[in-house]
């Protein structure tokens, strides 16, 4: 039974129930490893130090980053648990790896030097409306913002520009705020950050605001995703933009 409950288990069962059943309660192997995934880990993790550094009061180089995100996704590709696969963008771990450079050098010069209070903080909280259910979240950044009240950043790299709207209706920001509003941090501000994958990066700094109401919705999605999980609810989604790049393709009897 799943009584933790994150951003990525409510969105895959919303994706595919089948893909939730063979990750999170089978805990089956992947058969294939996304280089997008892994290219998104990586930049993460450069995003990551960049912050941490100034936070320290450290210099920031480009060569210095670049480096550690080569090694980083370098050694993602080498330990992978099963065959990487890479898209029609950037189809070997050289372009791959150019890619990466080229996005923590646009994020290096458009990105923030807002004060940095935390980054990479895990939150876990009971969930009293729904009695023996846990969220989980892991916040990208916390800074301080202009008026010096607290602002969640959440870094995405992404094919394409996302919309205000697309990103007004994530569930993953809502969790950040229910879960700071839990840790006695209400009304938070909450902003992404989105890395666009193009051949010419881009950064776009996006602003969004949660309600109670888009809290209240969160926790019934949760609890009706639950209740399907307990009851065996598990159909799948053949659709080509799900089964393309899905880990379970012939587990699944899906060629994609």
């Amino acid at each position: 039974m799943i009584t933790v409950w994150s951003y990525s288990k409510l969105s895959t069962w919303t994706r595919c129930p089948a893909q939730f059943r063979f990750r999170y309660l089978e805990q089956a192997p992947v058969e294939s490893v996304g280089a997008a995934l892994l290219l998104g880990s990586a930049v993460h993790h450069g995003v990551q130090l960049i912050h941490s550094r100034r936070k320290l009061g450290l210099a920031v180089g480009l060569a210095e980053i670049q480096g550690s995100v080569t090694s980083f996704l370098e050694a993602s590709v080498r330990h992978a648990e099963a065959p990487v696969e890479y898209p029609k963008t950037h189809t070997t771990l050289s372009a791959t790896l150019d890619l990466s450079r080229r996005l923590i050098e646009t994020y290096l010069a458009q990105g923030p030097s807002g004060e940095v209070v935390v980054t990479e903080l895990e939150l876990t909280h009971p969930i009293a409306w729904l009695p023996g259910l846990k969220l989980t979240g892991v916040v990208d950044r916390i800074e301080s913002d202009e008026q010096g009240g607290l602002r969640v950043v959440e870094l995405k790299t992404a094919s394409k520009r996302l919309s205000q709207a697309e990103l007004d209706a994530s569930d993953q920001v809502t969790i950040y705020a229910l879960l700071l509003d839990l840790a006695g941090y209400p009304g938070v501000k909450l902003r992404y950050e989105v890395l666009t994958k193009a051949k010419r990066p881009h950064l776009l700094t996006m602003d969004t605001v949660r309600t109670p109401n888009h809290e209240t919705r969160l926790l019934e999605r949760i609890d009706q995703v639950s209740r399907a999980v307990a009851s065996g609810v598990f159909p799948r989604v053949v659709a080509p933009q799900t089964c393309r790049g899905c880990a379970y393709r012939k587990r699944c009897g899906v060629s994609g």
